[in-house]
């Protein structure tokens, strides 16, 4: 039996140097408030809520489209679309699994293949954000994102590859059947069943075909 699902992390993992929310901020005009507020999250002054709640109304007016325009821009690693079609091509789902702002990401993911996006959702009115929160998304909501898209699919949590570069993904490396650290500390490399670095999504060919080719441990 094969992997049937397989989850990308975005910030820092298909992204090159900037996240969803930095790339975002030079269109939206707030790289302060945005370089802030991160500066106040990881300070313990703002909670995770708080944080969402704060950048998205700087969206508020702005239409969709521009903004997906402009994401079309961000600084990505290489052979994100012949990654996806060669997992597909092993009979498996691919998604991105994020806790970012869904509504910057899903442009991208459609235009590489992806089938599902996670993420937090923002209120939208005629085509543009109000501003609004529709749905937040939280750190644990990964592991859910993933049990469900790997349902949709006949499969379960054991049967997932998660790819990631973060600490906060070490909860999901830990809940499937294998995990890949990408461009990641050694600290996250070390909580992963395989690790790979550099630009180009064919670093990860090597562990992507090992784990197929033995099958669900």
């Amino acid at each position: 039996m094969k992997y049937k699902l397989v989850c990308f992390d975005f910030d820092h993992t298909l992204t090159r140097e900037l996240s969803a929310a930095e790339h975002a901020s030079s269109f939206l005009g707030c790289q302060e408030d945005m370089a802030c507020a991160e500066q106040e999250f990881r300070s313990g002054k703002l909670t995770t809520q708080q944080f969402t709640d704060r950048f998205a109304g700087v969206f508020s007016g702005h239409t969709t489209g521009d903004v997906a325009a402009h994401m079309h821009h961000i600084p990505l690693v290489s052979e994100i679309a012949e990654i996806v079609t060669w997992i597909k091509s092993q009979g498996a789902r691919v998604v991105i699994n994020t806790v970012g702002f869904r509504d910057l990401i899903v442009p991208l993911g459609a235009q590489f293949g992806f089938e599902a996006v996670s993420g937090v959702r923002l209120c939208t009115r005629d085509g543009r954000f109000d501003g609004g929160v529709e749905a937040y998304f939280k750190l644990e909501d990964k592991i859910a994102f993933a049990s469900h898209e790997a349902s949709n699919v006949g499969g379960s949590l054991s049967e997932v590859i998660a790819i990631g570069d973060g600490l906060s993904d070490v909860p999901l490396f830990q809940s499937v059947g294998r995990s890949i650290a990408f461009n990641a500390s050694p600290d996250v490399n070390a909580m992963a069943d395989a690790s790979a670095a550099g630009g180009s999504c064919n670093a990860l060919m090597p562990a992507l075909q090992s784990f197929f080719s033995e099958g669900v441990r």
